[in-house]
Parts: C-alpha cells; structure tokens; sequence
C-alpha cells in the first residue's frame, strides 16, 4: 500500500496522523473477524458432517437391529406341520343323543391358528368342527344296544403337512320308554279260567341292562269290570280270570288297558276281547215251555227273512233280505249293558224317528245272538246290487239305498228295501249335526286302533261312501246283518 504523507515543516500533521491510525485497527479488526469466522464455519461443517454419520450410523443401527429381531421372531414362530398331543383321545356320549351334543374336542401341541380339522373315512353318526377340533353328533341314531363303542380316525392339516389321531367314543346306555301294541281278540262265551284269550306285544328297548329293561304288566278297566274278567302276565298273555263269568248275551265286546312298566316309565294301549255266541243247553223249564215258545225248532224253521221281525228289548224290527243277506230295515234302538248312546240333541222323538246313535262300544252290544255289524265291504256288495252297469259300485248308489222321503234335498228310491234314514251324527262331546240331511252307520271295519269305516250317506246327492273313519268314541246309527 502506498501512502503519501503530507510534511509541513518536518512535522505530519496530527489529525492526518490519528485517521491513519483508526484505519489501521479497523483493518486488523476485520481481519481477526474473518479469520475467527473461517474457523467457526469450518468447525461447523466438521460437526455437521460428523453428526450426519452419527446419525447414519446409529440409524443404520436400529434398522438392523430391528431385522435381526423380526428375524429372530420368525425364525421362533417357523409354521411346522402340525401334531395331535394326544394320539388316541377317549370320550363319551349318552345313547339317543341329539343332533349338535357335543361330545368332544382333539388339541394340537403346536398349533398356530391356520389348522384344519376332519373326520377319515366314513363316520356318519358324528362330525368335527373344521377350525376347532370339537366333535359333535350329527345324527341321532346312536344306540346301545346296537353299538356300544365306535371309533373314528380324525386329521389335522396345514401347508406343511398333517397328523392323524384315532379317538374312541364309548356309548353310554340310558333307560328308553317301554311301548306295548294295541289288539283285538276274540274268546268263546263260557271259557274257563285259564283260557288263553291273546297274547299282547310289548317291548322294552333296553335288552342289554336288566337294571333298565325289566317289565311288568297290568290291565285296567276301560269298559267297567273288565280287568276282573281277565288277567295278565309279564309276557303278556291274556287269559280268562277265576270266577269270571262271560256271557254273550249280557255284554259281547270288553276293552281292557294294558299297562307296561319299567323302573320309571311307562306305556298304555288299548285291547278289545270279542265275546262269540255259543249254543247253550235249555234250561229243564225252558225245555217244559218249548212246545208254546217261539224258539221251538217249528217256530225257529219257519223264520223267513223279510217276512218275519226281529226281537231286541222290547222292540221288533223289520228284516229285509238284499242279496243273500239278511239285514235290519230299520235303525236299532236298544240299549246296550256297555258304550255310551244318546237320541239327536237329546230328543226321544229323534230315537222313535230315527233310532239311538251309539259309540262303537255300544255299537258292538247293540245286535242280538245271532247278528252283529256289517262290515265296509258288506255295504260296498248292497250298493252293487243297485248297478245299472258294469261298474264297481254305481254312481247313483246313494239314492238307492235311501229311504223315498224324509231327506232334506234329495230323496231315494229305495230300490232295494234299505230304507235308509238320516238320522245325523254326534261327536264325542255329545255335540249334534246334519240330522235330517246325512245318514251314517257303523261297520266292524277297523281304521287304526281307535277308529272304524262308516256308511254315509247324504241328501245334497246321490253319493255313497263306506270309507270314512269315525272315531270309537263318535256317535252313529246302527244296522245288523244275521250271522
């Protein structure tokens, strides 16, 4: 740098002099400045640098830190295939279990959550929950006494591969309900005690446990007295009691109960125990009056069906012969020893007009010696005999057989002599209807245990039935056909 100094007598001027001076430490200043801001910044930058690699660093750091653990977590929870901790599993189940009963559940000593569950093969009694191992019934058709033990084979299975187990099931034997049929037998009159009348069916299901399956049997009255006529044993034969006394002529048809018990349960069934009609020696004074009786062999030959009544109470009927048959022309109005009747509504009129309606029971009591109820197919032959045509029952067979007035709507023709009337219904409640308009008649055909096949006839048409069932206990009127 070149400076000029102005020199005034040997002396520089002192204010020239002072600048100089300001200057000079201004420059040094700056100069030390500058250099202490160099340092600073390359300090800064070193620093800066450094904790950028530190940070690198350490992050690098973290992130393998973390693999190494994910992997250390993978590598603890490698999918493996799967193993049943126990090979062969045991469980139980009561026999007529229903459908859903749970019975058991197979564990996997490893499992991780994506196993599948099935049953091997065929085991069409139980199934398996495919995500949980449970086993359960899937049908209810599990019986002791057929089976007592099974045992199924069931699987496990993921990716990696699958493990069998074979559990067994043990049935467990539970007391079943005792059952007993209903019958219908047929005893002469007379017979002595001990006389087998039938043998009833009855059945326990519990053939393999004699603490379950041992029964007894008892018999009840359902017509009254009945249980002291006949008597009953374990094994179900029916045979006539001591004393008793059976006579066609006072009560033809006896219904029994049979009851069948176990240690704690029970069944009951209804039995019927038809009487037959046997021949009977005259009594010394009935043989006295047989010159002047009406059952005297010349009364007795002269009987001509159609011609002659029929005695029953203190009331005749009329007979007519249809076909080779004999049948009442009117309705029966007697009063049976056992079974319920009544008149229509309780009217006597009604009874005078159209005779008593009776339950089956009464029904079966309401012919005398000699006849008893027609059967359905006996009422399909009348009917046929009304044929205008080859046909299996004409189709006006309804206006045939009924009577040619007292039908509300359409009257018959009675062109066989039936003479039918309509003489309505009641039902077991004693409840009545369609008098006038239907006629219905019992037959002997059963339908079932507690029900039998009706003549009906009905006076909106010319219709005819012999298949409808009324119910034992339903009320109807009656014909008789002879024995």
């Amino acid at each position: 740098m070149k400076m000029n100094f102005k020199i005034t007598n040997r002396f520089v001027i002192p204010a020239q002099v002072g600048i100089f001076c300001l200057f000079i430490a201004i420059l040094f200043v700056a100069c030390t400045v500058y250099d202490n801001y160099d340092i600073d910044m390359m300090q800064d930058a070193t620093a800066s640098v450094e904790s950028s690699s530190g940070d690198k660093d350490a992050a690098s750091a973290g992130s393998s830190s973390s693999e190494q653990k994910k992997d250390e977590s993978s590598s603890s929870k490698k999918l493996e295939p799967p193993a049943f901790s126990n090979k062969n599993p045991s469980f139980s189940v009561d026999e007529n279990a229903a459908v859903g009963t749970a019975i058991g559940t197979v564990k996997v000593s490893n499992a991780v959550g994506s196993e599948k569950f099935s049953i091997v093969g065929e085991a069409s009694l139980f199934g398996i929950d495919e995500k949980t191992g449970a086993i359960s019934v899937k049908k209810a058709e599990i019986d002791y006494e057929k089976k007592s033990e099974y045992s199924i084979k069931v699987a496990v299975a993921n990716s990696e591969g699958k493990d069998t187990a074979t559990v067994s099931i043990s049935v467990t034997d539970v007391n079943e309900k005792p059952s007993v049929t209903a019958a219908a037998f047929t005893v002469p009159e007379n017979s002595a005690s001990g006389t087998l009348v039938g043998t009833v069916v009855a059945d326990d299901p519990d053939t393999k446990n004699l603490a379950f399956g041992k029964i007894t049997l008892s018999l009840v009255d359902s017509t009254a007295g009945a249980s002291s006529l006949f008597k009953i044993d374990d094994s179900g034969r029916i045979t006539v009691a001591q004393n008793a006394d059976l006579n066609f002529e006072r009560t033809s048809l006896y219904y029994v109960k049979v009851i069948v018990k176990d240690r704690e349960y029970s069944d009951t069934a209804v039995v019927s125990i038809q009487l037959t009609d046997v021949e009977e020696p005259e009594s010394s004074s009935s043989a006295a009056s047989s010159s002047s009786s009406a059952k005297s062999s010349s009364s007795v030959s002269t009987w001509t069906c159609g011609d002659s009544t029929l005695t029953r109470g203190d009331r005749t009927y009329k007979t007519v012969l249809i076909g080779e048959q004999c049948w009442t022309q009117e309705n029966m109005n007697y009063e049976p020893s056992s079974g319920k009747t009544l008149c229509y509504g309780g009217n006597e009129a009604n009874c005078a007009t159209y005779g008593l309606l009776y339950n089956y029971e009464a029904a079966e009591g309401a012919c005398p010696s000699g006849w008893r109820l027609p059967t359905a197919s006996e009422y399909d032959a009348i009917a046929g005999l009304t044929l205008a045509r080859d046909e299996t029952i004409d189709d006006d067979a309804g206006r045939h057989l009924k009577a040619s007035s007292g039908w509300n709507g359409e009257n018959g023709d009675d062109n066989i002599g039936f003479t039918a009337l309509p003489a309505g219904k009641c039902d077991e409640d004693k409840d009545c209807e369609k008098v006038g308009s239907f006629g219905y008649w019992w037959s002997s055909t059963a339908v079932g245990t507690y029900a039998h096949k009706t003549l009906n006839l009905t006076g909106d048409n010319d219709g005819f039935s012999s298949s409808f069932g009324f119910a034992n206990e339903e009320f109807a009127s009656v014909r008789c056909v002879k024995k």
